[in-house]
């Protein structure tokens, strides 16, 4: 079985007639099988599980506990891409408003002293979902062009327990958008981030919070990303109620805990509070006279750019 510690899966192995854990070989420190299965083989004591952290595309990986070897099965190819130049994320921990301790992610460009740097916030969606040290190739990104990333799993993530799952349910739902408020305070108090040099993006429900912290806590951003983010959760959890094709969806917690008043909900009615440049990236049908990348602006709204 796989154990979530921190973010990090953990493989354990118990022996049901022995009544004890396996003292067997252990991957290295990464994410094992979060979104797949253990396969054990029919015929012998052999395991194949997936493995990726910050450094390592996910690979498939094999553990023969008969012969005690562990080694990976498949090889993504990088492209020519030097490891070195990748990050590994450490694990960190901020105290958010009211005291609660809230870990996150940071990626540091290779070579770069944790000082003054420009830092982007990532925001996971879900809510009920968990930022883990895979292998992002957009984190990658920018890290390799210098710029660091930050990625917290704010109250209401999931694999921290129930109780810090639930820390944003109902008329809570907003304290998770001054978490990051904490964050930055955090990272700028720490001398981590330069204040003039800080954006935050997120996709899905982290567009939501992007465009929530982009209104709320608008001097805090020199730039906004948000791809395929909700700018309205009320109409947003209408239409898939009111779709049969997404009746399961709409019936989740998200649903379930927004509350009856709507309005801390709309970042959209509040977008003339920020003043910088924001981006917005959303699916849907291009007229042909319109380009299909994002626009930039720095007028006192959020664009929403159709792709």
């Amino acid at each position: 079985m796989t154990v979530n510690e921190d973010g990090y899966y953990k493989l354990h192995i118990f022996d049901l007639e022995g009544n004890c854990e396996v003292n067997a070989p252990q991957p290295p420190a990464g994410t094992v099988s979060s979104y797949g299965t253990l396969s054990w083989s029919p015929a012998a004591h052999r395991l194949l599980f997936t493995l990726s952290s910050g450094k390592r595309p996910e690979n498939v990986w094999l553990l023969d506990l008969d012969k005690d070897v562990l080694r990976p099965l498949t090889y993504s190819d990088l492209h020519g891409l030097s490891t070195d130049m990748l990050a590994e994320p450490q694990l960190l921990h901020f105290r958010s408003f009211d005291g609660l301790e809230v870990p996150f992610w940071l990626y540091v460009p290779h070579g770069a002293e944790r000082k003054n740097l420009p830092v982007v916030v990532e925001i996971h969606g879900g809510p009920e979902g968990q930022e883990l040290p895979t292998f992002t190739p957009f984190i990658q990104y920018l890290v390799g062009e210098g710029i660091a990333v930050a990625a917290p799993n704010v109250r209401g993530s999931t694999g921290y327990g129930k109780t810090y799952t639930h820390l944003d349910d109902v008329e809570k739902r907003l304290d998770s958008v001054k978490d990051i408020g904490s964050l930055v305070d955090y990272l700028v108090g720490e001398g981590i981030a330069d204040p003039a040099r800080m954006a935050v993006t997120g996709m899905s429900y982290g567009g939501f919070m992007t465009l929530s912290c982009a209104t709320r806590l608008p001097d805090r951003w020199c730039c906004a990303i948000d791809t395929v983010g909700m700018y309205n959760l009320e109409t947003f959890l209408e239409i898939r109620r009111n779709t049969a094709a997404h009746t399961a969806k709409a019936n989740t917690a998200l649903w379930r805990t927004t509350g009856r008043s709507s309005a801390p909900y709309r970042p959209s009615q509040r977008s003339t509070t920020f003043r910088r440049r924001s981006w917005s990236f959303r699916a849907g049908t291009t007229p042909a006279s319109q380009p299909r990348r994002p626009s930039r602006s720095s007028a006192p709204c959020v664009r929403r750019v159709i792709l």
